[in-house]
């Protein structure tokens, strides 16, 4: 069968690397490292961002602010990074 499109091998073979790097980890301890991320976040929002949205409804494991710093995407030179999906 033929598909209308060709499909994007590389990354459907990324995926399958990063699934069976996913199943072979030991997910024991992943809860015990999201109160730690979660206060590396907030420090680094406070000193670089405007909180989006109202505090009393702040998640432990999503941050929402808004980019008053302007910062770009993916520039670690200036020690942040910005992610749609972070």
């Amino acid at each position: 069968m033929e598909t209308p499109a060709t499909p994007a091998i590389s990354l459907i073979q990324a995926l399958n690397k990063q699934m069976d790097n996913m199943l072979a980890k030991d997910w024991s301890s992943a809860g015990r490292a999201t109160p730690e991320m979660a206060d590396l976040c907030k420090i680094g929002r406070a000193k670089h961002f405007k909180l989006y949205g109202d505090e009393k409804f702040l998640s432990k494991t999503v941050t929402n602010v808004e980019n008053t710093a302007q910062y770009r995407s993916g520039r670690p030179e200036q020690g942040v990074g910005l992610s749609a999906w972070q």
